[in-house]
């Protein structure tokens, strides 16, 4: 199986072009990593003229979406870096004789509205909702580009994901530091629900859909049992052993962060219905086994 990929040097990138079912892998980055050089590398997609000799197409590029304040230039930053890419992958599926059979683009749970009291799922209705902020609006247009190549022999997936839990990048490893500390705690009432997913479950997820032919359309990378921001710190405090005693205020990430502390401040409880109804198993299905598997394999 042949492989397209942008963002292949990322936390998800790399695992998946490691796996033995891609006899060959093309990586779209900037950067080449030395233990990649068996890869092929392109710089930009406009070194393709279509994607013929592909099956299967994944798209992860994006400038993050947490690591710097929401100005006006930084949002233009966040989109552009993730339409962009998706347009030119678009247009090429549209220039191939052949185009691969399967195309995967990013999104995330940001598309749903937050601190909604119910469970979501990829059938959840957009209708009645008036308003759209920054995330939500970001993974619409996102998923929408995405859906323009729209031709019958091309599987589209796009990927609704929720947090990553890993302790290489992201979320995760940023907060150790401080619980390891002491130093950790919910961040204001606690009551916001955190949709995760382990980095394990998320890998073995994405190639399930890849093996499954009756799945399509937008799919929630979430474990099935999310939690409260409450929880969440009880439970890597309590795999730490470490105490979970401080509180972080609202007002304290609204000053430091502005506008993108409502990632923090604000929740989905969001559900995988489409990868369970299809048998897919989760091996880390609650937060205890997540936490415990990834603070143990740091630890070795």
């Amino acid at each position: 199986m042949r492989l397209l990929i942008t963002g292949g040097t990322g936390l998800i990138g790399e695992k998946i072009i490691k796996n033995k079912q891609f006899t060959e892998v093309t990586i779209l980055s900037r950067q080449i990593k030395k233990d990649h050089s068996h890869f092929h590398y392109i710089n930009k997609l406009s070194e393709l003229n279509d994607l013929d000799n592909f099956d299967i197409v994944i798209n992860l590029a994006g400038e993050p979406i947490v690591d710097k304040r929401w100005t006006k230039k930084q949002k233009i930053v966040i989109k552009e870096s993730r339409f962009n890419t998706t347009e030119k992958i678009v247009q090429l599926f549209h220039a191939s004789k052949t185009p691969p059979k399967i195309f995967i683009s990013g999104s995330a749970i940001g598309v749903y509205p937050s601190n909604i009291n119910q469970d979501i799922t990829e059938n959840f209705n957009f209708d009645d909702i008036n308003y759209f902020d920054f995330p939500m609006s970001l993974c619409k247009e996102w998923e929408k580009i995405a859906n323009q190549v729209n031709n019958k022999n091309t599987r589209i997936i796009t990927l609704r994901t929720g947090i990553v839990l890993s302790t290489e990048k992201g979320a995760l490893k940023k907060m150790l530091p401080a619980f390891k500390l002491n130093l950790g705690g919910p961040l204001s009432n606690g009551q916001q629900f955190i949709s995760w997913i382990d980095i394990s479950d998320l890998i073995n997820a994405i190639f399930f859909m890849i093996n499954n032919d009756l799945i399509n359309g937008p799919v929630n990378l979430t474990a099935p049992n999310p939690v409260t921001n409450n929880d969440f710190s009880k439970a890597l405090s309590s795999t730490l052993n470490k105490k979970n005693l401080l509180r972080l205020p609202s007002i304290i990430l609204k000053l430091l962060m502005g506008e993108s502390s409502q990632l923090l401040l604000e929740g989905h409880k969001v559900m995988p219905d489409k990868l369970t109804q299809n048998g897919f198993h989760f091996q880390y299905d609650t937060i205890d086994k997540s936490l415990s598997h990834l603070i143990k394999k740091q630890k070795v």
